[in-house]
């Protein structure tokens, strides 16, 4: 009896102690990728009330178009973000419509940027598309890809290579369905339309992808409700597959759709039992979060952007509205590959005020840009964060070591870690921006881990020593020993000196820097116990200290 009480405090102990180390490390991975991201960022730049933002990556750069009524009607700008958002170009007016041009979409392929939106310059709504050839240099006159009585809205757009395609929802005055245009010349010109749905149901918000044939996904109407929907081309939009119901949930937002190595992952928000639920559809898997709005209090017609997903190396990186009153948040979780698991959904925005997530990057950054209300008025915003990877920076004129410590690290800790990473010289980092074309940021706790070698310690040394920032105790105080910096460290920092009779290290401590505190420090520079005789004669190293 008293063997099976001990058994099963030892097993409670057990599960105690597991499950304490099991959410302890749960934590710091929640921490590590919930946290990184830096401060937000105000990119629309009018008076007016900014919404709607669309956004495409092409190699480093960060192509942006939004709605604006600074001049008192929508007009759809434009702007373009160097280094992954870290330089951006002045916005442009694209549209420069005489009536509301709103609810734009963007893409980009080498030097060819084209841009849809939807125009009310004619009796209905059409869509209108701006081309640029030059890579936004110059843009070409304004095409009109609508020319019917109908209203036609939502238009989004993709390319890849010569290939590009436009569906957008036309309003026949009975029924709502999905339109299709597609370009065989980087978006110059373009085919006829084409209906991809018929029959007595309402379509809304589609979305387009291209891996060597066009993929549609919309959101339709049917007698149990409204479901996502998905349709695939043949022959580079020639012809079409039947369409396909890929869910039974109901879906009430616009649909995301992104493709990552043949795979296409698909987010949304839904009801499931009365509740609203955000989903993720990753190949033929799904998953879903239980939301905290309330469908009665949104308008999911006004704003029917309210997620995105982005996948990487790393994993699934997931964005969406939550909130109550009508009041909503930007929210992350993030599958870790790895480790199989998701994070906790974590606030990015904080602000009850935050709708229309639009995420991009790769494996090394990820941008997030969102609408944020302020006042009657929202203001296009974006968050940036920089993933735990080595990348090659390319040096502008004015950089400097601290600047792209506190640009990558949020720190100005690291510019010896960074400087000695690339082996730079003292003069190279004093004349950073003027020699090098290009360094190697890599990720913190690879700097961490540099900052605690001696090499490092003895460049730290040397540095101040130039820089005559040296204080009583400081070289000291690194913790260097001299036989594994000596190559390293600067001559006129040490001199030597030869022990005398009797002496011992307090004595000589006292004698050379006249207090006795700094014996164990010359001992251990020299590679000496403070426990072993010292012997006459024998000629240690002495760190020359500046008062």
């Amino acid at each position: 009896m008293r063997a099976n009480k001990i058994l099963i405090i030892y097993l409670a102990y057990s599960f105690i102690h597991l499950n304490l180390l099991y959410s302890n490390g749960l934590e710091l991975f929640q921490y590590a990728y919930n946290e990184g991201w830096g401060e937000p960022i105000r990119i629309s730049d009018g008076k007016g009330s900014a919404e709607c933002p669309s956004i495409f990556k092409y190699n480093n750069d960060i192509h942006l178009v939004w709605q604006d009524n600074r001049t008192g009607k929508y007009q759809i700008y434009y702007k373009k973000g160097k280094d992954s958002g870290e330089e951006w170009s002045i916005s442009k007016n694209i549209s420069k419509s005489i009536e509301d041009a709103i609810h734009p979409s963007i893409a980009v392929f080498k030097n060819y940027i084209n841009i849809v939106w939807e125009d009310y310059t004619s009796k209905n709504p059409q869509i209108y598309l701006k081309h640029s050839d030059n890579y936004g240099v110059n843009w070409q006159a304004t095409q009109k890809i609508t020319k019917s009585e109908d209203n036609e809205m939502f238009p989004a757009i993709i390319m890849n290579g010569k290939y590009a395609g436009i569906v957008w929802v036309n309003d026949s005055k009975v029924n709502y369905h999905i339109c299709f245009k597609k370009s065989e010349d980087y978006g110059k010109k373009w085919y006829l339309k084409s209906f991809l749905t018929d029959g007595e149901y309402d379509n809304f918000y589609p979305q387009i992808l291209f891996d060597n044939e066009f993929k549609i996904y919309w959101k339709g109407e049917t007698d149990n409700g409204e479901r996502l929907y998905f349709i695939e081309s043949l022959g580079k939009g020639t012809s079409w597959i039947p369409k396909i119901e890929i869910t039974k949930e109901n879906i009430l937002s616009a649909p995301k759709a992104k493709i990552y190595k043949d795979k296409i992952y698909i987010t949304w928000i839904g009801k499931k039992y009365n509740r609203l639920y955000l989903f993720l559809l990753a190949g033929d898997k799904l998953k879903r979060f239980r939301l905290n709005l309330n469908a009665d209090d949104f308008e999911f017609e006004k704003f029917y952007n309210m997620s995105d997903v982005l996948v990487n190396e790393d994993g699934i990186h997931l964005f969406w509205c939550d909130g109550q009153n009508g009041k909503t948040d930007i929210y992350y979780s993030f599958y870790n590959n790895k480790k199989k698991i998701w994070t906790k959904p974590f606030n990015l925005t904080k602000n009850n005020n935050s709708l229309f997530p639009v995420v991009s990057g790769d494996d090394n950054t990820i941008l997030l840009f969102y609408q944020k209300r302020e006042k009657d008025f929202f203001q296009i915003y974006y968050k940036r964060k920089i993933t735990q990877r080595e990348i090659e920076y390319s040096v502008k004129l004015g950089d400097s070591l601290i600047k792209l410590c506190e640009k990558f690290y949020n720190s100005s800790d690291y510019y010896l870690a960074l400087a000695l990473y690339n082996n730079l010289t003292h003069l190279e980092m004093d004349n950073f921006s003027r020699i090098y074309k290009s360094i190697k940021i890599p990720p913190t706790n690879v700097l961490e881990k540099l900052k605690q070698t001696q090499k490092y310690k003895a460049l730290k040394a040397n540095y101040y020593h130039i820089k005559n920032w040296l204080t009583e105790g400081y070289l000291l105080s690194l913790g260097l020993v001299y036989k594994e910096v000596k190559f390293i460290l600067d001559k006129e920092l040490y001199t030597f000196y030869d022990i005398n009779k009797g002496e011992t290290w307090w004595s000589i401590s006292q004698k050379i820097y006249g207090t006795p505190k700094y014996y164990k420090k010359i001992a251990y520079f020299n590679g000496k116990s403070i426990d072993e005789p010292i012997k006459e004669r024998t000629r240690i190293v002495i760190l020359r200290l500046k008062k």
